[in-house]
Parts: structure tokens; sequence; C-alpha cells
């Protein structure tokens, strides 16, 4: 059911950029560049995120559709070539890609975890790697990743938190707060 949701969502998403992505197109060559981020930043990438903790880990096939539709809408945002490389085109624009809004929105969700600023039965989903082993780690107060049976299961939020989480840089993750957080790993992501 959870994953049929989340192919139902991406392609609803889909649906919504289409129409704002045919508007932009008939706009380029009347805006600036910056001016098409902007409009980028304020009416297409809200839509990319609303939800993207949830569906962003879902299988590849279905996220790469609405990554492809992304790359198209960087191009005429940029005016280039409908083949042309888009990683130096979304580095240049200071834009993440969609598997990048994904790593960067759950990175916020897995900070506040590992804060305890969620509700109690969200913290309650993750146990700390101390509950776990008694080892001193670096790690040990991160939230544990859990072995998982299923392929799809490996795909939920409870098991993807703590896998991305665990990729973060230590040096971001000793972040004082989400604001230096989120700044710090957006220009990591962009970096790498």
């Amino acid at each position: 059911y959870g994953h049929v949701y989340m192919q139902n969502h991406i392609e609803m998403t889909k649906n919504k950029i289409s129409a704002i992505s045919y508007s932009l197109k008939m706009v380029k060559k009347l805006l600036p560049k910056q001016t098409m981020k902007t409009l980028y930043e304020a009416l297409i990438q809200p839509h990319i995120e609303y939800g993207i903790t949830i569906w962003g880990g879902t299988y590849e096939t279905h996220v790469n559709k609405l990554s492809l539709m992304q790359k198209r809408i960087i191009r005429n945002i940029t005016n280039s070539k409908y083949n042309e490389h888009t990683d130096p085109l979304f580095k240049r624009l200071g834009v993440l890609k969609v598997n990048q809004l994904y790593k960067l929105k759950m990175s916020k969700f897995m900070f506040k975890v590992s804060k305890n600023e969620m509700p109690k039965p969200i913290n309650n989903l993750y146990k700390s790697n101390t509950s776990i082993h008694g080892y001193e780690t670096r790690q040990r107060n991160h939230p544990h990743i859990s072995y998982r049976r299923t392929h799809l299961a490996s795909k939920q939020i409870n098991h993807k938190g703590p896998e991305i989480w665990q990729e973060i840089p230590y040096h971001i993750k000793l972040s004082n707060n989400i604001r230096h957080l989120t700044k710090t790993y957006k220009k990591y992501l962009l970096c790498n």
C-alpha cells in the first residue's frame, strides 16, 4: 500500500510541475536567469519537497521520473541544450537535485531526532547505538541502523533516516543548530 501511495504522489507532483514548467518555458527569453531560478525555487521546488521524507526513499525508477523532469527544467532555466550534462548546471545555480533534496530534508529530520526535538512517537522509532551495544565510538549516540528483512522495508523512513545520517560528515552533524546544519550540508552536497 505505501509503495503505491508513493508512486501516486510522485505522479501527481510530476503533473503539477509539468504545468508550471510549461509556463516557465514560455517566459524564459523575457526574464534573466536569476529571476528564473527564483521562480523555480518559489513555484517548483516546494512541490518536489512536499512529503519528500516519506516518498524520497522509494524505488529509484519512480524518483527518476521526477529527476528527469527537474533536469529538463534546469536546462530551460539555463538555456542549455536538451542533452547537456546537468551536474554543472545544478552546481552553477546552487540548486539541489531531487535525491540531494531528499538527503537534506532527511538530515534535518534526523538532526531533530538526534536532539530529541521530535514528538515522542517519532523519537521512539529510533534507538541509539548505545542502546544496542556499549562500544565507545563517535557514532554511539546516533540512531542505530536496524536490519530489515525486505527490500521495501529498507526504503522506509525509520531505516533510511539513520542510513543517511550515518553518511553525513561528522563535522556537519556537530552543528549547533538546524540552520547551520542545512547551510553546511547543502554546500557539501553541491560540491560532491
